[in-house]
């Protein structure tokens, strides 16, 4: 069997390396789409982490992944500066062309009674201005129980602002391109409001947009620059500008064919799966440093090229296959 492969390839060596070629062309298509995504599977967690509990309990409250929690931290938020701080947030990003609601400290709604009476009342309607109305507003949120643990924290440090996303684009794709622009932006509007008041940013969008960067960051930085070591270091074991291009261009075939049945079958780039690059490199170089260390060893005892190849490919085929 490895005599008819070995017959096999030396008769249609220059057939197989043009297939090869012209497959590669043809993949290089499909390797250009494929799709980056940001799964957190993997990265949340155990399910008894009070912190998944508690985004998991979030998610449970507003039944949706297309928002946003921006939490504004300061030792008193039941204070007019801060309160009123909350309200220009508030309206700022109800404002984004993206954005479907916003839900907040100031603007929501208290359920009240009079004269046997029931009515909602607004918040917006009428933000506290002095003493006397604060302590009322803080009262009448604290002992909301749909508000206390989840609006304001119990120890009335900490609030949430919630900003709700539309999601009206039908193609998965372009939903997702738009929405991770629209985070950018309510992202950098709610932190530039920080100070003195702590305001932090979370939320599923939020952590799949910076998974989203970085996995960006590491394919446009890592592979290039890990294909470049790779070709110094085999430069200086074999001082042979071909030994080095063609193992360089079995790794580079190797990712192409690989991200390409990615694309062509519609799986994107996780953050576990972008540990490919490195896993095929290291085999590929593995596999051209044997087969090249053979085949200097039989030019050591051989003469003729074709006696050269046939004893290279008989004595490393099977081990590389």
């Amino acid at each position: 069997m490895i005599e008819k492969t070995i017959q096999l390839i030396l008769r249609f060596n220059k057939v197989l390396i043009a297939g090869i070629l012209l497959l590669t062309a043809i993949l290089f298509f499909w390797f250009t789409k494929i799709e980056i995504g940001a799964s957190l599977a993997g990265l949340m967690p155990p399910r008894d982490d009070p912190g998944n509990i508690f985004l998991l309990k979030t998610y449970d409250d507003f039944g949706s992944e297309y928002f946003l929690l921006i939490s504004v931290t300061h030792d008193n938020i039941f204070s007019i500066p801060t309160l009123k701080k909350i309200q220009k947030l508030t309206t700022e990003i109800s404002e984004h062309r993206s954005v479907d609601r916003v839900t907040s400290l100031t603007n929501a709604n208290i359920v009240k009674s009079r004269d046997d009476e029931i009515y909602v009342e607004n918040i917006s309607e009428k933000i506290p201005s002095t003493k006397r109305e604060m302590a009322q507003f803080r009262k009448d949120i604290t002992q909301t129980p749909l508000y206390r643990g989840k609006l304001i924290s119990a120890d009335g440090k900490t609030t949430i602002i919630t900003v709700f996303f539309e999601e009206t684009a039908p193609e998965r794709k372009v939903r997702e391109k738009r929405l991770r622009r629209s985070i950018r932006e309510v992202k950098d509007l709610a932190l530039a409001a920080a100070g003195p008041e702590e305001i932090q940013v979370t939320g599923l969008p939020a952590v799949t947009s910076s998974i989203y960067k970085m996995l960006i960051s590491d394919f446009s930085t890592y592979i290039p620059f890990s294909i470049l070591i790779i070709a110094l270091i085999l430069f200086i074991s074999f001082w042979s500008w071909w030994c080095t291009l063609i193992s360089v261009l079995v790794v580079a075939t190797a990712l192409v064919w690989t991200y390409a049945s990615m694309a062509i079958f519609d799986v994107p780039i996780f953050a576990l799966t972008s540990f490919l690059p490195p896993i095929i490199a290291a085999l590929g170089i593995s596999y051209s440093v044997h087969l090249f260390t053979e085949h200097f060893k039989q030019s050591s005892i051989q003469t003729e090229p074709k006696s050269i190849v046939t004893h290279t490919i008989r004595n490393i085929l099977l081990a590389i296959w």
